[in-house]
């Protein structure tokens, strides 16, 4: 009983089910839970199983963008090309790659005309690299996350019970219309038992003391936000006992993956994916690569216009399959990655993303000519093995300063840093800053472009 009490509240009623609307409760659950069982049948289809699920899911989201979307229907005139030229998913470079500025200048043209703004499900990117992209979401889409999230939850063996801490920047804007009342106030109580969120734009001091209180099974968090709480646990000597931790909305490299499973004693896994996308893909217990959600997403992994080969660094363009408010189909996501041909360890089929080398605008030159990517430069920082404050790197210009942040940081922890980078960039600067690193910080702040 405890499992479907729990899954009352993942299928995010509070956000679009209103108090009148209790009697729909039974049929979502039973559709959440039908979805959670085919998603978790997916994982072990055959490649060719998969191909045909893509290329029905496909043919449908293609008809449905060009009868209801008027941003699709344009375009596809625009090029001569109708819904029924597209067969498979090996005709989808047929269709024009769209960007985050052609999302933008859209605006409500590329929201399908039957979907009800006032109702639908808003959100936001995080706005990192620029301006926040507004995404909306219908209902079913929702209960496609909620399955997406559900399946992943039982590739790690999570039950829905287990107390859940949610580290965030902070307070999100992404409401619902609906979904105020009785059923946001009864699904806060409850789920309180379960899953709290902490905003790390408090003290990580604070928060790390009100860990110790409510003694999370699972800590969930952007890399930089999991980082600052084990650095704060590792330095006041807290303690809390995770079963294990799960990272995601930007760049994982291994050293501090080592640091925050050292300091709280168990594994960490990462996923990968956006609001604007969606989720795209996740690491199994094997840590092997991140399984794509094929049956969710289709990935493409482009040089230019071709197709990429296997472990060849790339843009990923990204296809949602289930979102029919606002489709996004060939969308170039703005993040490199790689793929790898063969199987997982963990027999499931899904195709696996190799890695995810970050944001192409943060990729930098080094003086060799070579561009490296913000995992690569992770990876530079942590070279011999040693652990490195918290830093940023600035790129104005033709110029890379290094700034770091603590007031505990040694000199000869800046003067490693500056070595390792000056051996790759040429004369380094290096700035120190007692204040501690903010949790919104990025990595990489490139404003040479």
């Amino acid at each position: 009983m405890k499992n479907h009490c729990v899954l009352v509240t993942d299928l995010q009623i509070r956000r679009y089910v209103l108090p009148s609307d209790f009697s729909k409760i039974p049929t979502l659950i039973l559709r959440a839970l039908w979805l959670t069982r085919t998603l978790k049948k997916n994982q072990w289809l055959s490649e060719q199983e998969l191909r045909a699920l893509q290329t029905k899911k496909l043919r449908a989201l293609l008809r449905h963008a060009y009868s209801r979307v008027p941003f699709y229907h344009q375009r596809f005139r625009s090029i001569g090309l109708y819904p029924d030229d597209i067969k498979g998913v090996e005709d989808l470079g047929r269709l024009p790659i769209i960007t985050k500025d052609d999302v933008e200048r859209a605006g409500t043209q590329i929201v399908a005309d039957n979907i009800d703004l006032k109702k639908s499900f808003k959100t936001h990117t995080s706005g990192t690299m620029g301006h926040p992209l507004r995404v909306y979401y219908d209902p079913r889409y929702l209960d496609h996350i909620t399955a997406s999230s559900r399946r992943y939850r039982s590739v790690l063996g999570r039950k829905s019970w287990e107390k859940t801490a949610v580290v965030r920047f902070s307070d999100s804007d992404s409401k619902g219309e609906a979904g105020q009342g009785i059923a946001k106030r009864t699904c806060h109580s409850f789920r309180r038992n379960y899953s709290r969120n902490y905003y790390i734009s408090y003290s990580a001091n604070d928060i790390a003391k009100e860990l110790v209180d409510f003694q999370p099974d699972v800590l969930f968090g952007r890399p930089i936000y999991l980082r600052l709480l084990a650095e704060e646990f590792r330095r006041t000597g807290y303690k809390i006992s995770p079963r294990l931790v799960l990272s995601r909305g930007d760049v994982l490299d291994h050293s501090n993956r080592k640091f925050i499973e050292t300091t709280l004693g168990c594994d960490v896994y990462d996923s990968y994916g956006g609001n604007d996308a969606g989720p795209i893909a996740w690491e199994c217990l094997e840590k092997d690569g991140y399984h794509m959600e094929a049956d969710m997403t289709i990935c493409e992994f482009l040089k230019g216009e071709e197709n990429a080969n296997p472990k060849e660094v790339s843009d990923i363009v990204v296809t949602n399959l289930n979102n029919y408010a606002m489709p996004l189909i060939r969308y170039r996501s703005g993040d490199k990655g790689s793929y790898r041909s063969g199987m997982c360890a963990c027999g499931r089929t899904l195709p696996i993303l190799e890695s995810v080398e970050g944001r192409e605008k943060e990729f930098l030159a080094a003086r060799n000519g070579e561009r490296l990517s913000p995992k690569t430069l992770q990876e530079i920082a942590y070279r011999n093995k040693s652990l490195p404050p918290m830093f940023q790197i600035f790129h104005e210009r033709d110029h890379i300063s290094i700034h770091v942040y603590g007031e505990d940081v040694s000199d000869g922890s800046i003067s490693d840093l500056k070595a390792k980078f000056s051996d790759v960039f040429g004369e380094t600067d290096v700035v120190k800053h007692k204040e501690n690193a903010k949790a919104n910080m990025r990595f990489f702040l490139n404003k040479a472009s």
